[in-house]
């Protein structure tokens, strides 16, 4: 009875997080969607995977919620957990079937990684191009601006501090496109 009682409240308190992530040779640019308590957070430390330009980086909240997509995520979840165990009883894990090649743009939900070889890649991606779509307040964080001469800093949802940028010491090359380094919340693409 405990163990079936644990079961019902675990499945209800999945921690639902889908990644897209991808190694370069300037760092590890990522984006962190996480769904729970009724909020959405994206915890962004590169602009590489925004469909349009935005120079904002680490935790955004999401303006407008979506149940349907923490549903929807939580599925996704299960059938991996599924395979995982049914690959367990066999010798081996979901995860060492999972092997991303250097540079290579692979997702991860909670902790299993999905390549695109994968069979449920495609439908991870279409959860993860849903979030991408909405629409984010700077919680924590930077943002630059369009030209690329201010950096805001952000705490709790508030400007706290507004500095020039000083383009040609941050960023590889002395014009776009180029990498801008920021030390505590990642990196700029300049395009």
């Amino acid at each position: 009875m405990k163990y079936l009682l644990f079961l019902m409240v675990s499945s209800q308190v999945l921690a639902s997080s889908i990644s897209v992530i991808r190694s370069v040779p300037e760092g590890l640019s990522s984006q962190k969607f996480v769904i729970e308590n009724g909020r959405t957070i994206l915890e962004k430390t590169s602009n590489y995977f925004d469909q349009d330009v935005d120079y904002r980086l680490g935790r955004l909240e999401a303006k407008n919620r979506s149940s349907d997509l923490k549903a929807r995520l939580n599925l996704l979840l299960e059938k991996i957990k599924l395979a995982d165990n049914n690959l367990k009883s066999h010798g081996s894990n979901f995860n060492s079937l999972t092997n991303p090649r250097p540079h290579e743009r692979y997702l991860k939900v909670d902790e299993y990684l999905l390549t695109p070889k994968s069979l449920l890649y495609p439908e991870a991606e279409k959860i993860l191009s849903e979030l991408q779509k909405s629409e984010w307040e700077l919680i924590e964080g930077v943002l630059f601006s369009k030209d690329l001469k201010t950096k805001s800093t952000f705490k709790a949802g508030k400007l706290i501090e507004s500095i020039d940028f000083k383009f040609k010491f941050y960023c590889r090359e002395k014009i776009p496109p180029t990498v801008c380094n920021d030390s505590k919340y990642g990196i700029i693409y300049v395009r």
